[in-house]
């Protein structure tokens, strides 16, 4: 199922829907991933900022605006909002995406593809996607076994995946807020993810969480690793709030 415990859909479903949105319109404009794959090239997700100002609830209608911008021929800058019926806001995210030669596997410049002239004169977008620090101690960790379900159309782990297994990785004392019978109390409103290197199958992937220093912080850090080589796949921040309805104890 898509939804949660509470009736709301999953983070990791939010994420599916971006990169759906996004393939669906660069098909549009000639550049979806399988048009790139008959040219030798492919999309690789950069850096991801995903805000989400409330969870839609089962069932409910959304409407998803995406437009792109190429900058400095380096980088399609891609920006997304999520509205429900009443034009609320639901999510807003800011992409960064590389064009890759499969060839060599290494990131190309986009004015020198030809896909040069596609995305001339698109809205200019927020590009504003900073580094993430990397995490100094580790106060709980999660290992993981990459699936084949975990895996996209280029055999590399998908990239949703990533901030599921983060959230897994939150310690559930955190998650409950003390409470022990509801362990749901607290959910992730903002995400960002740096995507550095990529998993396939059968991976032996290692998530370590730390709680950022704070009486009432709601941030943590995550790294996410290769067991075998000690490779860094990604790095994550996490933000969380308490679920609306939900007083302060």
């Amino acid at each position: 199922s898509e939804v949660g415990s509470h009736g709301t859909l999953k983070l990791v479903h939010l994420f599916n829907y971006l990169q759906d949105a996004a393939d669906e319109h660069a098909t549009k404009l000639g550049v979806s991933a399988i048009q790139l794959r008959e040219r030798g090239y492919a999309w690789v997700l950069y850096r991801v900022r995903v805000t989400v100002h409330r969870y839609p609830m089962w069932d409910e209608t959304l409407y998803i605006r995406t437009w792109p911008f190429l900058f400095n021929n380096l980088y399609e800058m891609r920006n997304f909002e999520f509205t429900d019926r009443d034009n609320g806001d639901i999510l807003s995210a800011a992409t960064c995406w590389l064009m890759v030669d499969l060839k060599t596997g290494r990131p190309v410049r986009i004015d020198r593809t030809p896909f040069s002239d596609i995305m001339k004169g698109c809205d200019p977008v927020d590009n504003h996607l900073e580094g993430i620090a990397d995490i100094n101690q580790v106060h709980s960790e999660l290992v993981f076994r990459v699936r084949a379900h975990d895996l996209d159309s280029n055999r590399h782990v998908n990239n949703s995946i990533y901030p599921e297994w983060a959230v897994e990785t939150v310690p559930p004392w955190f998650i409950s807020h003390g409470m022990e019978k509801d362990l749901d109390l607290l959910r992730p409103v903002e995400m960002e993810v740096n995507f550095l290197t990529a998993a396939t199958y059968g991976d032996e992937v290692v998530c370590q969480t730390q709680h950022i220093d704070g009486e009432i912080s709601h941030e943590f850090l995550h790294r996410i690793e290769r067991s075998h080589d000690g490779k860094v796949l990604a790095r994550l921040r996490s933000s969380w709030e308490k679920k609306p309805g939900i007083e302060n104890s």
